[in-house]
């Protein structure tokens, strides 16, 4: 775990809220009173089930939620002291391109598939108003643990792993000069040996670059090696938050070790996976209530 550099938060969320339009056209609210801050360097997890509002929170934050679905209702954003939810489309679009980058839990999201990797990386660098210096792309595509650069430019998105298209996705932020990495879901479609060295590749950045990571997900292993904090959320409230070690060791709320309880131990044996019942539900329900007092 890696100690703040700063004591201002590179990134703060204020009484956040986010609703969704539904299918049979109503509004429902998906993210209530979301409330962290994340200080330069450090790493933060956002924890949950799917459908707790974790990816939602993270998407919303960036203006990257579908159009016409999903909207901010309330609170602020503040990057470096600049609330992103006043600015316009071009200018997030910008700090996108040069500030923070933002990992989808599917490549294929920010990748077109009728471009090779070269054109990608070069018109990410164009739009970010960077050079385009063929060792530097190297360097880093080195250093994010791709071994033949070359080979890798020349392909298209389809023709790589997956992997290997999230490693590249990592270069292409990093070249940009990302300081905030934004992950939904990272390793979601990782297999066993990938979400390892993934998680490898992560801790190496932070230690070598001191990038900040912020990260939604549902692994409790990539949790327990990487942040230094987290939220766990249900229906898009946050129920239970503090250190990594705090929330992973002694959790508070029963919801919160049921999840850990689901996990799976190496060496263990058992006859059926852990499930949340029901009264793991209920506690965090009730968690939700004091925490949003109009919650229903």
């Amino acid at each position: 775990m890696t100690e703040s550099k700063d004591t201002e938060p590179l990134l703060e969320v204020e009484n956040f809220e986010v609703e969704f339009r539904e299918s049979h056209g109503l509004s429902q609210p998906r993210v209530r009173g979301l409330s962290f801050a994340l200080r330069e360097g450090e790493t933060m997890a956002l924890v949950g089930q799917r459908g707790s509002g974790k990816s939602i929170c993270l998407r919303a934050m960036l203006g990257l939620l579908p159009p016409g679905r999903g909207r901010v209702t309330g609170g602020a954003v503040r990057y470096r002291g600049r609330d992103l939810l006043t600015l316009g489309n071009g200018s997030l679009r910008e700090i996108r391109r040069t500030s923070i980058g933002f990992l989808f839990p599917e490549v294929e999201e920010a990748l077109d598939p009728l471009y090779t990797m070269r054109d990608h990386v070069t018109e990410m660098l164009r739009s970010a108003r960077k050079p385009v210096d063929p060792d530097a792309i190297a360097h880093q595509l080195y250093e994010v643990g791709i071994a033949e650069p070359e080979e890798c430019l020349r392909r298209y998105p389809w023709q790589l792993g997956t992997g290997t298209r999230q490693r590249l996705m990592i270069a292409m932020a990093l070249l940009c000069g990302t300081e905030l990495l934004v992950a939904d879901e990272p390793t979601a479609e990782l297999d066993s040996p990938e979400e390892g060295q993934f998680i490898e590749l992560l801790m190496d950045l932070r230690e070598k670059r001191g990038i900040t990571l912020l990260l939604a997900t549902y692994n409790l292993g990539i949790v327990e090696e990487l942040a230094d904090r987290v939220a766990v959320l249900y229906r898009g409230v946050i129920i239970e938050s503090g250190s990594a070690e705090e929330v992973l060791m002694k959790p508070k709320n029963a919801y919160t070790q049921a999840l850990i309880n689901c996990r799976p131990k190496l060496g263990e044996r058992r006859p059926r996976l852990h499930r949340i019942d029901k009264a793991a539900h209920e506690a965090a329900i009730e968690a939700a209530r004091i925490h949003v007092p109009d919650f229903e």
